[in-house]
């Protein structure tokens, strides 16, 4: 049975357990990590074991709640054994993902790891490009660590810490868009709008 009394998952994973995002819709910023764990299909919501505790106290240094914010995850069933979610099963999930982006319209979307980060675009690094927030069109995304990162490695704690703590602030003045070609992934494209410029040279010789 799953959690939200019948649901199948699309990317095969249903026996382990549905969980759906949560938050109010619309909502101006929206949190996407990579799938649920143990706790999240026991409970039935996302982000509420060990790392959504931890991610509980980011939101508070960025002066934020859990009221403020929609939070979901790209893959909506939990993996065996907890592993990461694979592309295939990232891909299977897309409509359902991109129904929410489209229910909650968000002006910020914060990627929580480097799963979500390259499902919804390609050509951006988390170890560089964490805690600052990129303009997409009409719309800005912020690659942060997913807040499991420290727990595991202690020493990204500060890291977290310091990115979020100055969100606010980024936000006011967000990195322009990027000028490599950004991949937007599927349907998620079109809710971003995002434009690659092209320079087209025709002057010859």
């Amino acid at each position: 049975m799953t959690q939200d009394g019948g649901t199948k998952c699309p990317c095969g994973l249903d026996e382990a357990g549905f969980v759906a995002g949560v938050g109010p819709a619309p909502c101006r910023i929206m949190l996407v990590g990579e799938a649920p764990g143990a706790t999240e299909v026991r409970k039935g919501l996302p982000f509420v074991g060990p790392s959504g505790q931890f991610l509980s106290l980011l939101l508070s240094e960025a002066g934020l709640t859990r009221n403020d914010v929609y939070i979901t995850n790209v893959v909506k069933c939990r993996p065996p054994g907890n592993r990461k979610p694979t592309p295939s099963e990232c891909r299977s999930c897309r409509d359902k993902f991109t129904g929410e982006l489209i229910d909650v319209n968000p002006q910020v979307v914060i990627t929580l790891g480097d799963t979500a980060l390259k499902a919804l675009t390609t050509g951006v690094s988390l170890k560089t490009a964490h805690g600052l927030p990129l303009k997409r069109g009409e719309y800005t995304l912020v690659p942060m660590y997913h807040p499991a990162a420290a727990l595991h490695q202690p020493n990204l704690r500060a890291t977290l810490l310091s990115d979020w703590r100055g969100l606010q602030s980024k936000l006011e003045r967000p990195s322009p868009p990027a000028t490599l070609p950004i991949e937007m992934v599927g349907d998620v494209a079109d809710f971003f709008k995002v434009y690659v410029p092209l320079a087209v040279d025709t002057e010859t010789d």
